[in-house]
């Protein structure tokens, strides 16, 4: 059986998988960890009620959905106590991965995420970090430059870990870095949240598609397309909870996004077998095709079963092109050059002498 990036779609597309031996799941599951789609598939696809699944593909899946769940409960807990700490604040909007495991349905079920993404506007920032602090949330022991970049040129602070319990927070201020000139206003990003069931702060359907959106089509570094793109396409998948055409296009029409909209939208029906509301067809049909840079997201979006030169030249083009989005082009050649040299003297001398130099000159 020949796997490639279409046939796993394909599975995803049908819910199904075919009778696989135990050979073929040994070489397919280590592929599908990478991706973190084991557990999302298993559940979709309803793999352990299937009764000839090998029992090493069995244990293995097994293992996964209970880490999923576990990530699931984690996530939650945590959430509850991150609204009694930051109470007294005005607003705490989950992002992202988070998001997703605290809303019901599809889009949150396998989901994995390696840390917990929070919104909090720039005049609460200071009041939210301290609090933060106060209850066992402190930052990693990073370079000093590390962290004036955080604050003087990104969108976060630097991230924050529980002392006792590890659980990394990231806590950001905007959605994409200031210093790239395309930040939106944010006040306009908050007039779009809403209320889980539990009482947790999350983007609007529009708000949380057009997020996502942008955390792809901007990054310089995309480790887990497929899933993301998967995101976008769950998303649509339950017409309660999709994006409104209307206010989806009005949003990314205000912030200044339309491109990234136009990109995902593109990548998601050219990816996966979803149909678009008719509004978004007659728009994305007048927007520019961009074949190239489609072809470099469509690479990397695909799911990643075998090295492909493809695969790696798209890669490198897309971090170059998400480099000089982030910031203009001097910050840019500055920031290149200080890594250059803080890599080379750190392989020459080590990363602890470097990190017990530069104390000692502080």
């Amino acid at each position: 059986m020949q796997f490639d990036a279409n046939w796993l779609q394909d599975c995803w597309d049908s819910r199904q998988f075919p009778q696989l031996t135990a050979e073929q799941w040994a070489w397919l599951i280590p592929r599908l960890r990478r991706e973190q789609m084991l557990a999302r598939l298993a559940l979709r696809c309803q793999l352990l009620e299937t009764p000839d699944l090998p029992d090493y593909a069995r244990r293995h899946i097994q293992n996964a959905c209970r880490l999923a769940h576990k990530q699931q409960m984690q996530v939650e807990c945590e959430a509850e106590l991150l609204q009694q700490l930051l109470a007294d604040l005005p607003y705490c909007v989950f992002l992202k991965g988070a998001a997703y495991s605290l809303m019901s349905g599809a889009l949150g079920q396998g989901r994995l995420y390696s840390d917990i993404d929070i919104l909090v506007p720039q005049a609460q920032l200071t009041a939210t970090e301290q609090a933060l602090c106060l209850h066992g949330f402190i930052p990693d022991d990073i370079d000093p430059y590390d962290d004036r970049y955080y604050r003087r040129w990104s969108h976060e602070i630097p991230p924050l870990r529980h002392a006792n319990r590890g659980t990394v927070l990231d806590v950001h201020h905007q959605i994409i870095p200031p210093i790239s000139g395309r930040a939106p206003d944010l006040t306009r990003l908050l007039q779009n949240v809403r209320q889980t069931e539990q009482g947790f702060t999350v983007l609007s359907p529009e708000a949380m598609f057009l997020h996502s959106a942008i955390h792809l089509f901007c990054n310089e570094e995309i480790k887990h397309g497929w899933r993301d793109i998967l995101d976008l396409c769950l998303m649509f998948e339950h017409p309660s909870q999709a994006p409104a055409p209307e206010k989806l296009l009005a949003l990314a029409t205000d912030t200044g996004f339309s491109l990234e909209l136009a990109l995902a939208l593109r990548c998601v029906t050219e990816l996966t077998k979803l149909a678009l509301p008719e509004a978004l067809n007659d728009w994305l049909d007048m927007q520019p095709t961009r074949p190239v840079l489609s072809w470099c997201f469509r690479q990397v979006l695909q799911p990643k079963l075998q090295q492909r030169w493809q695969v790696s030249l798209a890669s490198f083009a897309l971090t170059l092109r998400g480099h000089w989005l982030k910031m203009p082009l001097a910050i840019l050649l500055k920031h290149t050059l200080y890594k250059l040299w803080r890599g080379g003297a750190a392989a020459l001398i080590g990363d602890a002498a470097l990190k017990a130099k530069k104390q000692q000159s502080n």
